[in-house]
């Protein structure tokens, strides 16, 4: 299977980090033996290659189509390159909620704008939307700052369920012309939230979008977050234009223990009830990523939620992830860039977390279930500016052009005791790389002498045989009391087929001289 090559560049354009990844999913480079096991339910597994044995019990048929499918993907993996852009800062000024001040800026692409819709303070639901300018590499204050196409304004929709209290934005997204959005109740301790999901007639934040709708899954908190789009290749594959999830939210047990991936179709928004959504990957809180109290590499309860965008055949969910020993309280000493009262695990790094297209096949033909796909990771660090909290902030992502966009709040301090966000740039591009034709092994020069000694060999071989012959016949012959006719006749035949060979033999000395 061919692997799939996540190559990253630096702020200043040069490769800094290339990391293999497996055609199937598991955060080692090696082919995912324990991964492609787990999904089965059949075969063991070795760390050091991948391998089948004869099952206890016959594979069931649809076992083995999954197999046939997912071996198909696998072998269609992609190569996706990333190179830093630059970046840009927001507009500017504003009053809470009406401002983008101390904003994550979940985000969403328009593409009759080439603009941006992004999120506003944290302490309200407002959106606005402003244009993309040229962006610059180097220090905050050179970035340029974009310019206002639609002013921040609260979120407006017909119903708002049973949310209450504090209620936040947990992603945005346009498609076929129309903002969706979903929402989340930052601190549902009763865990009974009913809708996230709203849209908009089109794109005009005047308007009063539908809903809010509720979305199949076990929870809202599984689904209240970002969106990405389905590339039109991949959607008869998965059944679904759409994707949506939601993770890490307080009250842990009403949110996934990592990553989730739903997929969903637009044409099921406020025409059925609850929107139906295929569960790709979620992690409920028996089944963690990984074990959220000790030092890992894909989760831990100090790990934020940003956006997720599809590229080629793989899901990028991007986010934060505590690299340190994780622990509950205030962050003090133990962790100098968090110090309010909550998860930890200093320090911290931005991070994507890779999903792809054949595990969420596997997970929707039922081969694996949603928690047992896993995913690689790799760190942005090295791209963002210095920020040791590295909170995450929203994703949108621009197909046409290939241009991702990840928000880094917190970052724009300039002039100012409100931070504002930074929008980063990427040039992203996913090509399957070119097939190698089979290489036929090295010739080794043959000696065109070789056949004619081996013919010599034989003759002489035959010579040897037909001499000793001849010889046990001259004296039977010999102590013939009478003249034998039949042994005579022997003789001669033999004599004829010693000089036979003796000619031939010399004739291929002569061609081996």
């Amino acid at each position: 299977m061919r692997p799939m090559w996540w190559r990253k560049r630096d702020r200043n354009g040069d490769y800094f980090a290339v990391a293999a990844v497996s055609a199937i999913n598991d955060h080692s480079a090696n082919c995912s033996a324990r991964q492609f096991s787990a999904a089965f339910n059949y075969a063991p597994w070795s760390t050091n290659n991948l391998y089948l044995q004869q099952p206890a019990t016959p594979m069931p048929m649809t076992r083995i189509l999954s197999l046939l499918v997912l071996l198909s993907l696998a072998a269609q993996a992609v190569a996706v390159d990333l190179v830093y852009i630059g970046a840009f800062r927001l507009p500017q000024g504003g009053t809470t909620p009406n401002t983008y001040a101390y904003a994550n800026a979940r985000l969403a692409y328009n593409p009759a704008n080439d603009s941006l819709f992004a999120s506003g303070h944290e302490q309200g639901t407002s959106v606005g939307e402003f244009r993309i300018p040229t962006p610059k590499k180097g220090p905050v204050s050179g970035l340029p700052i974009a310019t206002a196409v639609q002013a921040l304004r609260p979120l407006s929709h017909n119903t708002s369920g049973n949310l209450t209290g504090t209620v936040k934005v947990g992603g945005l997204h346009v498609h076929d012309g129309r903002l969706l959005f979903t929402k989340f109740e930052f601190y549902d301790a009763e865990g009974n939230a009913n809708v996230s999901l709203g849209r908009y007639p089109g794109t005009l934040l005047t308007q009063k979008a539908e809903g809010l709708y509720s979305v199949q899954a076990p929870n809202q908190g599984y689904v209240a977050g970002a969106f990405a789009t389905v590339p039109a290749e991949h959607r008869a594959t998965l059944g679904c234009e759409l994707l949506v999830g939601q993770w890490g939210l307080s009250i842990i047990s009403r949110s996934s223990s990592g990553p989730a991936i739903f997929g969903f179709n637009a044409a099921d928004i406020g025409t059925k009830s609850p929107v139906p959504a295929q569960p790709f990957v979620y992690y409920p809180l028996a089944n963690p990523l990984s074990n959220p109290d000790q030092k890992n590499p894909l989760y831990t309860r100090a790990d934020y939620s940003g956006g997720m965008a599809m590229v080629g055949d793989s899901v990028l969910v991007i986010g934060t992830h505590g690299n340190g020993t994780p622990f509950y309280g205030d962050g003090g000493a133990q962790d100098p860039a968090r110090s309010s009262k909550g998860e930890h695990a200093y320090p911290y790094t931005y991070q994507v977390w890779d999903y792809k297209l054949a595990a969420l096949v596997a997970s929707k033909n039922g081969s694996t279930t949603p928690w047992n796909v896993r995913p690689t990771v790799s760190s942005l660090d090295g791209y963002f500016y210095d920020n040791s909290a590295k909170l995450a902030g929203g994703v949108a992502y621009d197909a046409d052009k290939g241009r991702l966009f990840i928000a880094q709040p917190g970052a724009d301090f300039e002039n100012r005791f409100d931070p504002f966000p930074v929008i980063h740039v990427f040039q992203v591009s996913a090509t399957t790389p070119p097939v190698e034709p089979p290489v036929d092994p090295p010739v080794e020069p043959v000696d065109p002498t070789v056949e004619l000694k081996a013919q010599i060999a034989a003759l002489q071989a035959q010579l040897d045989a037909t001499s000793r012959n001849l010889a046990v016949v001259s004296e039977q012959l010999s102590a013939s009391q009478s003249a034998n006719v039949e042994l005579v006749q022997q003789v001669e035949s033999l004599k004829a087929a010693v000089n036979s060979m003796r000619e031939k033999m010399n004739q291929a000395k002569a061609l081996l001289e």
